[in-house]
């Protein structure tokens, strides 16, 4: 089985490929057993999302956030295609919300937060589990 740091390598050598969108290769971890090996590992790299965030406090900056979909459950990849505007409507409303709570200028941006933030949007769209989603890169500039 792999872990979540097997996800995050396969993410960041799919990125520093240059490639967008969906790999055209499945992605097999070597050291895997011959079953676990034909399941492939179906990465897709959405648009980034940017916005600006606004604070009570008075912090404010532009968001920029990478987002990557490793499709799960046989979940076609047409279908992941087909919703990613909606995807990015639901993520980018969401985010602006949860930036006036939990974004600050002043820290890093925690990808678990934004994970588990985003995860029941991904399940309204796509199903429950279609989809396990992933910081890639996420980036806060003050203004």
């Amino acid at each position: 089985m792999m872990n979540k740091w097997t996800y995050v390598g396969l993410i960041a050598a799919f990125l520093a490929t240059g490639a967008s969108g969906v790999s055209a290769h499945p992605v097999f971890e070597e050291d895997e057993d011959t079953e676990a090996a034909e399941q492939a590992v179906s990465v897709f790299e959405m648009q980034p999302i940017t916005f600006n965030m606004k604070q009570r406090s008075g912090g404010r900056g532009v968001v920029t956030i990478n987002l990557a979909l490793e499709i799960l459950n046989d979940t076609p990849l047409e279908e992941v295609t087909y919703r990613e505007p909606q995807l990015k409507a639901d993520f980018g409303a969401a985010l602006v919300a949860l930036s006036r709570q939990a974004f600050s200028v002043d820290r890093p941006i925690d990808p678990n937060l934004v994970t588990a933030y985003l995860t029941p949007f991904a399940d309204r769209r796509l199903g429950k589990g279609a989809v396990k989603i992933y910081v890639v890169k996420s980036q806060i500039v003050a203004k």
